[in-house]
């Protein structure tokens, strides 16, 4: 049913392994975690556009490696979808606050607010229907606007059920 996609780059190993520890530990299993290392460092977007051409089930979540999914994440946002094609949960962060704690609006999206975040369940023919990943910074944004003007339906969960986090690598570097 569910597809975890995780990017990641040499030197982030140990925040790979807890993100992985809190993919296997949902109460929801998910069907596949697909990881791939971007030993080239072609970026974020072309990383995760390879991840979403192996994605076979329904659903999908861009999880980055150094973010954490709490226990009953998949299991939370899948009973409360109401048949949207996109959910999302609030995050608690160790860099502070962030835009993703909001309920869903279609023209703060539309207008640059990046409100969805990139670890939201999604339908994976919505994203596919637009082309997946956009090659460009912002993909991730890029990407939500691109599915909601070709009518994909978001749900927001006002329930904190991941968590934002940078690692040192990222403090560092673009994320692109």
């Amino acid at each position: 049913m569910i597809t975890v996609c995780t990017a990641t780059i040499e030197g982030r190993e140990a925040m790979l392994a807890e993100t992985v520890a809190s993919v296997q530990a949902q109460s929801l299993p998910v069907t596949d975690h697909l990881i791939l290392l971007d030993k080239e460092r072609k970026g974020g977007w072309w990383t995760k556009q390879e991840l979403l051409k192996q994605v076979k089930t329904e659903f999908c979540i861009l999880l980055d490696d150094d973010d954490l999914i709490d226990p009953t994440y998949c299991e939370r946002l899948m009973a409360e979808r109401n048949g949207a094609d996109v959910v999302y949960g609030w995050c608690r962060s160790d860099v502070g606050f962030y835009n993703y704690n909001q309920p869903f609006s279609g023209k703060k999206l539309d207008g640059g607010s990046s409100i969805v975040p990139h670890c939201a369940i999604f339908r994976i023919e919505a994203a596919r229907a637009v082309g997946g990943v956009p090659q460009e910074k912002g993909y991730d944004l890029k990407m939500w606007q691109a599915m909601y003007r070709n009518g994909t339906t978001f749900q927001a969960l006002p329930e904190v059920l991941w968590t934002y986090r940078l690692s040192p690598l990222w403090r560092h570097e673009s994320r692109s």
